[in-house]
């Protein structure tokens, strides 16, 4: 059996296979599962899954292969790509057609060309953000291979995960999820010490041992009766001399297989080891060392050294090709005739070198190709890699990562620049950011190789990298690029690449939020583009700037700037710019209260991209279209532009526009009267959110969550989220979130008693409101805090309610928002109704404000109208108001406890028989000193001001009367 080195026995790991075996059994049930085997190099994992693989096979289950290779150029997804390709025949297309969503099956398209060679009508995928894109992409992958092991059951190997790309990482753990519901049986094979020292290979690691129940094998060196097995039956004997040949081998390679493996052949091609003539084996003598070299590496090393120069010259060249050894490649760049190579190949299959694989030749063992590669002299192995490039370029003009690979070690400048940059475009194409990256670096490495450089090439790669770490959150680097593609362009004199440059930078500092730097930015690059009349990036200066404006909160100034940008999109016939334009415009404009203004923007926006079938930014202008008709209380409207754009977000898979919607149609339901339908809604928001960091919609959604509960009665629960939320603001939020978070916590503390934490609150809220200028984000802290100032008093508010709540209902009337307006007119109807002489006033706010809530839906406020018109007195002529306690000591803000509710008859039958107005206000004073008295409260002269609609000196001279005439007129502070 020796002489045939590459078909070596599979002995011993009995326990490891019989748990991958019943991994299949449960796998073919339809409980799918995961199995990691790890272990140092040469310990006999890829044996042990081709043993599998074989059981697997028998058992009627279809097999995908993929092998990692540090020394071979690979595509970004090309160990999944080997692996599932082969699989994917017209048939299992044909069926994978009819079990997975178009959607899916339009995203795995790239990387499964397959699929698109033999599907039909494949789904027109919409574009999203980048990030978004590959989610989506390693979500149809996923779905795919669900969808394959639905047809019959699926064992995917992936051997050396230590060596596997980034994003190839990610989508297994994404796949991990659906293993327990599927028939897929994942096996995962990794070196543990490289594993270990890679931190995206580990993080994948555990990422896959968190999202799924698996089999973690470790595989160990032989223990001595395992090594005595494999000697045997590698020689077919089992007499005493081989079990001490064993023994010996195993006390000096320590039981790793491939060292015991390599040792053999070692002994044998030296004729150390032989067979007799007689018959049997002729052995090493005991008393003679084996000459044992310190790692296996070595002794691959000289193995290879000891070969005749024909097979060794075409081990190098296959070393060098790496997945690219078919044979019609491999005659080409070898000097050898046909026969004589021929001759070399099959030598090193026999002499278990090299594999014979149905479309090329592999290694036995990667740490042969290892080996091999890196004992080729530096001259040959680039004249070697020049070779194979000249050849693919001619005949397989495809393969473009291998032609980046063999002329960026071969040193060919030129075309290692252009294949580099042409991979990572692929790479972009399919969101493989990191791998995009790595392939533009390689690039510009090669660029700065050149004799004279192109000066147009340099700043497009610098280009093409940083935006590449733009869209993948690298923003530092990209920074530098931009930066450097700047320069590059500003040396040359090209002052379109500067303008071009510039706007990168531009946005990527609006991206960080780095506002007055993006702006600055931008207003150079406008001044350079006009200057040669560049339009496309005038127009992208003015949107930029134009950005960096509305998120400063200077909403008015940001017009202009989107103006301008969206005539120059229009005569450009930017037509997807244009709509992203006025859509950005249209939320700009609702801030500054110019409603019909921002609703024509955004439905033109709404119109552009409808036209265009551009469903992401459908979904997009849709929420702002909802926002917008939130502000005004067209709620149904916020409904159902929020539910299309909920939908188009899901059917898309983009979380960015999905929690939007919800957040918005949360809203929709909450002001409908309906928390308990809201609060999920909001759960569900905030969750996704959360997942992919949506820093500016988490406070938001915790808002909304905070009022479902307050408006269920939950005010515990309702408190922690509005402070969550205010928390998270102060980093996230723009401004007129903030004031939004302070009115509901003042709203929150006024239903709980706690004036003073309202008050505070209110006032921030105001002052925020105050310096933004959003017309409606300022009615409404007018409205909180006139309804703080009601509950207090005008003289602890040092503010009197009714200048707030007039100055609201202005605001709001204004720019037409309703429903604030009707809660305004509400609550100043309900203060107004406390005053004497104010009763027609206040039925004519009141009046206004249930035909509002009726004319839009507002079963809840309309309801808590009612019970507040109740609550307010017990018959006409009563109010309730809220006194200090005759204890409560002065010179202090008083408590919470400190306060008394009192109701006070500031009208009664027996006012009308007094004659004279000053008699009857005096008479209603002391009636209104009693009932104060009764319930151990000390009303402040301002209070009874209020209460009778006079001002606080002619309450004064009334008081001053009546202690002239002997009565008890205490009111506090008094003496």
């Amino acid at each position: 059996m020796l002489r045939d080195l590459a078909h070596l026995p599979f002995v011993g790991r009995t326990s490891e296979r019989a748990a991958l075996l019943d991994g299949l059994q449960t796998t073919i049930q339809g409980r799918g599962g995961l199995a990691l085997i790890e272990g140092d190099a040469g310990v006999g994992k890829t044996r042990l899954v081709s043993e599998v693989i074989a059981d697997a096979q028998w058992r009627g289950f279809q097999v995908g292969l993929g092998k990692a290779d540090p020394l071979t150029a690979s595509a970004p997804y090309q160990l999944l790509h080997n692996a599932l390709s082969p699989l994917l025949t017209p048939l299992r297309v044909a069926q994978l057609a009819e079990l997975v969503d178009p959607l899916w099956l339009s995203a795995a398209a790239p990387l499964l060309p397959p699929i698109a060679a033999h599907a039909r009508h494949l789904a027109v995928l919409a574009p999203l953000d980048s990030r978004e894109e590959q989610r989506r992409l390693q979500e149809g992958l996923a779905q795919c291979l669900i969808g394959l092991a639905s047809a019959t059951p699926l064992l995917l190997v992936l051997e050396d995960l230590h060596w596997a790309d980034k994003v190839t990482l990610a989508t297994l753990s994404q796949l991990a999820a659906y293993l327990l519901e599927s028939r897929v049986f994942l096996i995962l094979t990794y070196r543990t010490a490289e594993a270990r020292e890679m931190a995206a290979v580990w993080e994948a690691l555990g990422s896959l041992d968190r999202a799924h129940p698996l089999a973690r094998l470790r595989l160990l060196p032989f223990e001595r009766a395992e090594t005595v097995a494999l000697v045997q039956r590698a020689l077919s004997v089992m007499d005493t001399q081989t079990v001490a040949l064993a023994e010996r081998l195993q006390k000096e390679t320590g039981g790793n297989p491939l060292f015991l493996i390599e040792t053999l052949k070692s002994l044998w091609e030296q004729g150390d080891l032989a067979t007799s003539p007689h018959g049997g084996w002729l052995f090493p003598p005991r008393d003679r060392s084996l000459l044992m070299p310190a790692s296996v590496r070595e002794l691959i090393g000289e193995r290879v050294a000891r070969l005749a120069l024909a097979p060794r010259t075409a081990l190098e060249q296959i070393a060098v090709l790496g997945e690219d050894a078919d044979f019609a490649i491999l005659s080409q760049i070898s000097t050898a005739e046909t026969v004589s190579l021929l001759a070399a190949l099959e030598d090193l299959t026999r002499y278990g070198f090299l594999v014979e694989t149905e479309t090329h030749y592999r290694f036995e063992h990667d740490c042969i190709q290892e080996m091999t590669y890196q004992a080729i002299p530096p001259e040959r192995r680039r004249s070697l890699h020049r070779r194979a490039g000249a050849f693919l370029r001619q005949q397989h003009p495809e393969r473009i990562e291998s032609l980046a690979r063999h002329f960026s070690l071969g040193e060919v400048w030129d075309k290692a620049a252009d294949y580099s940059r042409r991979a990572g475009d692929r790479a972009r194409a399919v969101y493989a950011g990191g791998e995009a990256v790595g392939y533009y670096t390689q690039a510009l490495e090669a660029w700065e190789h050149l004799r004279s450089p192109d000066e147009e090439l340099g700043p497009a790669l610098y280009q093409a990298r940083g935006k590449v770490c733009q869209e993948t959150g690298r923003f530092d680097q990209a920074e530098a690029d931009f930066e450097a593609a700047r320069g590059l362009a500003e040396q040359a004199g090209d002052e379109a690449s500067q303008a071009r440059a510039l706007n990168r930078l531009s946005y990527l500092r609006f991206q960080r939020g780095d506002f007055e730097d993006a702006i600055a930015v931008a207003e150079r690059a406008l001044g350079l583009a006009i200057a040669i009349g560049l339009q496309p990036e005038i127009a992208a200066a003015l949107f930029n700037k134009a950005n960096a404006i509305r998120n400063l909160g200077h909403y008015r100034e940001a017009i202009e700037p989107y103006e301008q940008a969206a005539a120059i999109f229009e005569r450009l016939d930017e037509q997807a710019r244009l709509a992203d334009c006025l859509n950005r415009m249209g939320a700009a404009r609702y801030h500054t209260g110019d409603y019909a203004g921002s609703q024509m923007a955004i439905e033109r926006s709404l119109a552009i991209r409808r036209r265009l079938d551009d469903r992401v930014g459908i979904s997009y202008s849709l929420v702002n279209l909802a926002s917008l008709c939130y502000y005004r209380g067209r709620f149904t409207i916020t409904r159902g532009a929020s539910q299309e754009a909920l939908e188009i977000a899901s059917a898309i898979g983009d979380p960015y526009g999905e929690d939007a919607a919800l957040h918005c149609l949360g809203l929709a339901i909450l002001e409908r009267g309906d928390p308990a339908q809201a609060i999920p809604l909001f759960q569900r928001a905030l969750e996704v959110a959360r997942k992919i960091g949506d820093r500016p919609l988490e406070p938001e959604s915790l808002a909304g969550l905070g009022t479902a509960y307050q408006q269920l009665g939950d005010l515990g629960q309702a408190q922690e989220m509005l402070e969550q939320s205010l928390n998270l603001s102060s980093i996230s939020a723009e401004q007129w979130q903030v004031q939004t978070i302070h009115g509901r916590l003042a709203r929150l503390f006024l239903a709980t008693n706690r004036g003073q934490e309202a008050l505070a609150h209110a006032r921030v809220g105001l002052q925020v409101a105050q310096e933004l200028g959003d017309p409606w984000v300022l009615g409404v802290a007018r409205q909180v805090m006139g309804k703080v100032s009601a509950h207090l008093g005008s003289a602890e508010a040092v503010a009197e309610p009714g200048s707030h709540f007039e100055e609201s209902i202005h605001i709001l009337r204004e720019v037409g928002a309703e429903a604030e307006l009707a809660r305004s007119l509400a609550a100043y109807g309900l203060y107004l109704r406390r005053s004497a002489g104010k009763t027609q006033r206040s039925a004519a706010l009141l009046g206004e404000a249930r035909a509002l809530f009726q004319q839009l839906g507002m079963a809840r406020d309309l309801a808590q109208l009612a019970a507040d018109e109740s609550a307010a007195c017990s018959r006409p002529g009563q109010i309730q108001v809220r006194l200090p306690a005759a204890s409560a000591p002065t010179g202090r803000p008083l408590r919470e406890d400190e306060f008394v509710e009192v109701v006070w008859t500031i009208a009664a039958p027996e006012d009308d028989e007094i004659a004279g107005k000053a008699a009857r206000r005096r008479h209603c004073i002391l009636r209104l000193l009693r009932e104060a008295a009764a319930r151990s409260a000390a009303p402040p002269v301002a209070a009874l001001a209020e209460a009778l609609g006079v001002s606080a000196r002619t309450i004064k001279r009334d008081l001053a009367a009546l202690r002239t005439a002997g009565h008890d007129a205490r009111t506090r502070g008094s003496r």
